[in-house]
C-alpha cells in the first residue's frame, strides 16, 4: 500500500497564527499499527481519536470486526465541517467492517456541536492532495483560529505552504 500525506499551512489574517492541515497517510501507518499496534506501541488510533471513540473501535476489533481498507484512503487524516458554522477540523477517518454494518467514527464541532461531515474529496479512493476547502453545497469553507477565536476564510490568507509527509 502507498502511503501519501500532504500538509498545509494557513495563517490567521487578524493574528497571524498558523494552522496546519495535515491530511493522509504516513509510512508508518500500516493496518497493523494503526488498527492493532505491537507489543511496544497501541494502535496509532488511539493517538488519532478520542478515548471513547478509540474504546469503541476496540470493542468492535475484538467482536470480531474488520478495519475496512479496501480503497486507498479508506484511513487517513481527513477534512471535516461543519454544516451549521461552516467550520473545518481535520480528523482521523476510518471504517471497521462489523456482521451489522460498517462503522466509522462521529466528530462534532467543537464550537456549535453539530455532527461534522467528510468534505468533498475525502471519501475512500479520493487523492487527499485533490481536496478543496469547500462543502458539499460548494460553498467555501472557514478555518477557526486557536489562538485568537476568530473565524476565517482560507482564501483571506491563502495557503502558504505545501508540505508532503510520509
Amino acid at each position: 500500500m502507498i502511503f501519501i500525506g500532504f500538509g498545509y499551512l494557513f495563517h490567521c489574517p487578524h493574528c497571524g497564527e498558523a494552522t496546519y492541515l495535515a491530511l493522509g497517510t504516513g509510512n508508518e501507518y500500516t493496518v497493523q499499527n494503526v488498527f492493532y499496534g505491537n507489543p511496544a506501541d497501541p494502535p496509532l488510533i488511539k493517538d488519532f481519536t478520542t478515548r471513547q471513540t478509540y474504546q469503541k473501535a476496540l470493542e468492535y476489533l475484538n467482536q470480531n470486526g474488520v478495519p475496512d481498507t479496501k480503497l486507498p484512503g479508506s484511513y487517513g487524516h481527513k477534512i471535516y465541517y461543519c454544516p451549521e458554522c461552516r467550520t473545518l477540523k481535520v480528523h482521523f477517518y476510518f471504517s471497521i467492517a462489523t456482521e451489522e454494518k460498517p462503522w466509522h467514527p462521529k466528530y462534532k464541532c467543537e464550537l456549535c456541536k453539530e455532527q461534522l461531515i467528510l468534505a468533498p474529496g475525502q471519501r475512500p479512493g479520493d487523492d487527499p492532495e485533490k481536496f478543496k476547502l469547500i462543502g458539499e453545497d460548494r460553498e467555501v469553507l472557514r478555518i477557526h483560529c486557536d489562538k485568537c477565536g476568530k473565524i476565517y476564510f482560507a482564501t483571506e490568507s491563502g495557503c502558504t505552504s505545501k508540505i508532503h509527509w510520509e
